[in-house]
């Protein structure tokens, strides 16, 4: 739209979509926040690893860099990632 000379339209059209859409996803969350909340407090190990697991795969299919770079910064951010307290229950890892 904006090469034919309508670029008020464009981005009249983007905000209004951008603000429409931000307004029913942020109405979704609020009215489904307990029963997401309720469900993922449900995980355990398991489900924790396969999440892990389905991140980790789709980073190393989807990166551009080479493979083996992205499983060392991967792998190193998760090492980071777990040095700490543990919010939910407090234990120290």
């Amino acid at each position: 739209m904006a090469r034919q000379g309508r670029a008020a339209e464009a981005l009249t059209a983007a905000f209004t979509s951008s603000f429409i859409g931000s307004l029913v996803a942020v109405l979704l969350m609020t009215f489904l926040a307990p029963m997401i909340s309720s469900f993922a407090l449900k995980f355990g190990p398991p489900e924790f690893f396969a999440v892990y697991l389905l991140t980790f795969c789709s980073f190393v299919g989807l990166g551009r860099e080479a493979r083996h770079k992205t499983v060392i910064s991967m792998s190193l951010g998760l090492l980071l990632a777990g040095v700490g307290m543990d919010t939910v229950s407090a234990n120290c890892a």
